[in-house]
């Protein structure tokens, strides 16, 4: 019952999403990045919880006893704890712990192991070149490369290190590109563009970028934006940079 009842809340769970999809509908309280994990403990360990299910209700003991009956009980004991295990795993994949530290640790570590600063939701290069031409195209041109080899502005270069950089996760050693943005605006773009990636911290940010401000910092853009009790200048401009791509 207990198998059932979480296997079913997850069925429902990613029918109504699978409808949606088919149907060309956007759903909204479906993320994505809390999806995939748990589905993930479902494909693993849900099966693993069935599997053990299956051993216990159909164990055949009677060769077993034969030999030794602490053996089959032993057996049974370690069969019951794995699929407890397994099941509470289930459970637990519907926490706010789950959410909250255990998604954001895991993926810390796989970033670790690939030798990476941090990693974006937006997963194909065509979507950072959009970002990218959005920003330099706009009505105010909101990003520019610095590259002190020449006073030139390289579009085709800097599309192609923006895209570089995000896509690989790796920080440079500088800034390389100039956003022409005050603080507010700066800390409203660093949200969007980060999404729920929870290692890609503003202060790793900044190390890509640096705004209009010279004397720019994590604390005086977060201080800057925690303060403001308005939108940011040229919201609809910013929002419109990231309209339509998909993580």
């Amino acid at each position: 019952m207990i198998s059932s009842y979480y296997f079913i809340k997850e069925i429902k769970n990613i029918w109504r999403y699978f409808v949606a999809y088919m149907f060309n509908v956007r759903i909204t309280g479906f993320k994505k990045s809390i999806e995939r994990p748990r589905l993930f403990i479902y494909i693993t360990f849900g099966i693993l919880s069935w599997f053990f299910l299956f051993q216990i209700f159909h164990f055949n003991s009677e060769n077993i006893l034969y030999i030794s009956p602490y053996l089959a009980h032993s057996i049974l004991i370690i069969y019951f704890l794995f699929y407890t295990l397994s099941t509470f795993l289930l459970h637990f994949s519907w926490s706010k712990e789950f959410e909250n530290k255990f998604i954001p640790k895991v993926r810390r570590n796989i970033i670790k192991r690939d030798k990476k600063d941090f990693q974006l939701k937006w997963r194909k290069e065509e979507d950072y070149h959009k970002i990218y031409e959005r920003l330099y195209d706009s009505t105010i041109q909101f990003i520019t490369l610095i590259d002190e080899s020449d006073n030139i502005d390289n579009f085709d270069k800097g599309r192609q290190l923006f895209s570089k950089v995000m896509m690989e996760g790796k920080l440079p050693t500088k800034p390389i590109f100039k956003l022409n943005m005050d603080n507010i605006q700066t800390h409203y773009f660093y949200d969007q563009l980060k999404m729920d990636s929870t290692e890609f911290t503003l202060e790793k940010f900044l190390k890509v970028f640096k705004n209009k401000n010279e004397k720019a910092s994590e604390g005086s853009i977060t201080a800057s934006y925690s303060k403001s009790k308005k939108n940011p200048k040229e919201k609809y401009s910013l929002d419109k940079i990231f309209k339509g791509l998909n993580t």
